[in-house]
C-alpha cells in the first residue's frame, strides 16, 4: 500500500473514530488489517503516531503493556 494511501486511510480511520462512527472504523480497521486479526493505533496530541497489526489480540496487549 502507498504511504499516500495509508495516510489517506488512517485519517478517514482518525475521522470515524472522533465522530464514534463505529461502523467505518470497523471497515476501515478490516481495510487496512487484511490479513492480520488486531490493528493497534496510538494517537498523540490528536495525530495518529503509530499503527501495528498483529496476528492475536494477545500479543497486541502484549506489546501495548
Amino acid at each position: 500500500m502507498s504511504s499516500e494511501r495509508s495516510a489517506e486511510l488512517a485519517l478517514r480511520l482518525w475521522q470515524a473514530f472522533r465522530s464514534r462512527d463505529w461502523d467505518q472504523v470497523t471497515a476501515l480497521v478490516h481495510l487496512v488489517a487484511g490479513r492480520h486479526d488486531v490493528a493497534a493505533f496510538r494517537f498523540r496530541d490528536g495525530r495518529l503516531v503509530s499503527m501495528r497489526y498483529h496476528a492475536t489480540a494477545a500479543e497486541a496487549r502484549a506489546t501495548a503493556a
